[in-house]
């Protein structure tokens, strides 16, 4: 069987990002598979554990790719120090000559994929554009694992996914998709009586509240004090950041000095948009649009302000701004250098963990895997995916497997199929999600 096929009857999307349709993403002509093992994010270590623990499945996937893009070369980027990771991965890349070892350096953010594209080919993809613009596609190691899984017969049901922060039990979770956070975090035991909750890693996840449920793309749960380093600007509100940003800003350009994408060589200067939403008589279209490249991998305001503003989530906002009117970016096309200072701006991964007080919770055992598939209930959300909701296929009162087909995203529109992950029936459809319940 096509193996585009297979990924799409899967329900196949990026497990590292923003899950875009993985059988999408390989109908485009490319010559370079690149395999983001970065696993860059702080406390998040899911896509290690996986490479330590299923690298045979990785690999059968990874091996029937190849046998349908006979013009593809396979890049395998994970970073110099994950020892065990690399002494699991040099058996199979020594055997495959069409398979190839990329090192990174322990600094953040190496699994953007615009950086982990510089770093295989050497060159920078242009502002506002895509891998594919060098003739990469980049996929997430789960992502592969999940094709692995595919080509036995096995949809997406099931997400890796890391808990860490004040719990009991912070570890590596293998979880059915759509259970809720507050039964997960009962299992792993908080400990402290008011927390806060990231979905996703420290830098670039979401605060969110116990009520959101595990999707294909959630990577992580990170749990903390309110007054954590990485929770308070994340529990600002949008006026109160503006505010503070108009009162505090000094212009001392560390933000763009330590962008990433700056350093890639893009139009990005955080803290010209900072003085421009501050200050009207600096506002200029052109530099408040740049916002729409920025990507959002929170360096300015968790590592480079010295005054604890937030560039990050004042460019997020402009976006949002900026994309319900229609705005797209319309700056520099073509070839990008990145800027000469680069070399020596990366910022080092254990100094982050260090300023975000990270080291704490950094210290759990990878190779315990916490079990959570079976759930009383599930809460199976329609749109967990870049592009159009799937449109349920069962009704109300169904009874349902898991593994079954619920739900498909309409003909001819960006989407992905979605499974029902336990045995049960269907309880509940609304325009959200479809929840099924034992």
């Amino acid at each position: 069987m096509d193996i585009l096929k297979i990924i799409k009857d899967a329900g196949i999307v990026g497990a590292g990002g923003a899950g875009f349709p993985t059988h999408i993403k390989y109908k485009a002509v490319f010559d370079k598979l690149v395999i983001n093992a970065a696993e860059c994010e702080p406390l998040l270590e899911k896509d290690l554990y996986l490479i330590e623990t299923n690298a045979d499945r990785i690999f059968n996937a990874l091996d029937r790719l190849l046998e349908d893009f006979p013009g593809v070369t396979v890049y395998f980027a994970t970073k110099e120090k994950y020892n065990n990771v690399l002494a699991v991965l040099k058996p199979y890349i020594e055997k495959n000559p069409r398979l190839e070892l990329t090192l990174l350096g322990d600094y953040y953010p190496a699994g953007d994929e615009f950086e982990i594209v510089y770093q295989v080919t050497g060159k920078s993809i242009p502002p506002g554009g895509l891998p594919l613009d060098l003739g990469c596609v980049v996929s997430n190691v789960e992502t592969l694992y999940n094709i692995g899984c595919a080509l036995d017969g096995k949809p997406v049901t099931q997400k890796y996914l890391t808990i860490n922060g004040e719990v009991d039990k912070p570890g590596i979770y293998r979880v059915a998709i759509g259970t809720g956070f507050r039964e997960l975090l009962d299992h792993a035991g908080i400990r402290i009586g008011d927390p806060a909750i990231i979905e996703g890693g420290p830098m670039m996840g979401e605060y969110v509240d116990d009520s959101e449920v595990v999707k294909k793309t959630t990577a992580g749960i990170i749990v903390a004090e309110k007054e954590h380093p990485m929770m308070k600007l994340r529990l600002l509100s949008i006026e109160q950041n503006l505010r503070i940003a108009a009162s505090a800003c000094t212009q001392c350009t560390f933000c763009t000095e330590l962008c990433s994408r700056y350093l890639l060589g893009h139009p990005l200067e955080p803290h010209k948009i900072m003085r421009s939403v501050s200050h009207s008589s600096y506002s200029e279209l052109a530099i408040l649009s740049s916002a729409l490249i920025c990507s959002e991998c929170g360096v300015c305001e968790l590592y480079a302000c010295p005054m604890g503003l937030s560039p990050r989530t004042i460019n997020k906002h402009l976006k949002e701004i900026l994309q319900n009117n229609g705005v797209k970016w319309e700056g520099q096309e073509g070839t990008t250098e990145p800027r000469a200072e680069k070399a020596w701006r990366y910022v080092p991964g254990d100094r982050i963990k260090t300023r975000l007080r990270l080291t704490e919770y950094d210290n759990f055992d990878i190779k315990s895997i916490h079990q959570y598939i079976s759930p009383e209930k599930v809460v199976l959300k329609l749109l967990q995916h870049s592009g159009t909701p799937s449109v349920p296929v069962v009704e109300v009162g169904d009874e349902v497997k898991a593994g079954q087909l619920i739900a498909e995203y309409p003909a001819g529109e960006l989407g992905a199929n979605l499974h029902s992950s336990i045995d049960g029936t269907v309880k509940s459809i609304d325009k959200n999600a479809i929840t099924i319940a034992k």
